[in-house]
C-alpha cells in the first residue's frame, strides 16, 4: 500500500462485482499521533509498512462506491451491538463498508 498522504488507491473498486461489498478498516493517528508513533516507529524498524491514515484517506478506499450507513467511522463506533463505547477513540482506527453499484 501506498506510504501515509498518497493519492494512489491500490484497489481496482472497478474490479468488483456489482452488488459486493468492500469492507475496510485502517489505523489512525488523528487522535492521538504520539500513541501511534510509538507503534508505528518499532513497526516500520521492523521492516513492516505501517501507514497511519486520516478519516478522508481512508474514505478515499471507497471512492465509487455507496458508503453503507453508518460512513467511515471509528472502529468501535460502528454499529456496536447495545451501547455505544464510552470512548469509540480507544481503537485508533477507522472502519467503513462500501457497496458497489
Amino acid at each position: 500500500m501506498p506510504e501515509a498522504g498518497s493519492p494512489d488507491v491500490p484497489f481496482p473498486v472497478a474490479a468488483l462485482p456489482p452488488g459486493s461489498y468492500l469492507a475496510i478498516s485502517h489505523a489512525t493517528a488523528d487522535f492521538s499521533p504520539e500513541e501511534i508513533e510509538s507503534v508505528a516507529g518499532p513497526t516500520r524498524h521492523a521492516g513492516v509498512t505501517f501507514a497511519p491514515r486520516t478519516q478522508a484517506e481512508v474514505a478515499a478506499f471507497l471512492e465509487g462506491l455507496d458508503l453503507v450507513e453508518p460512513g467511515v467511522v471509528l472502529f468501535l463506533a460502528w454499529r456496536p451491538d447495545g451501547e455505544p463505547p464510552a470512548d469509540p477513540r480507544a481503537a485508533y482506527n477507522y472502519a467503513a463498508l462500501g457497496r458497489n453499484h
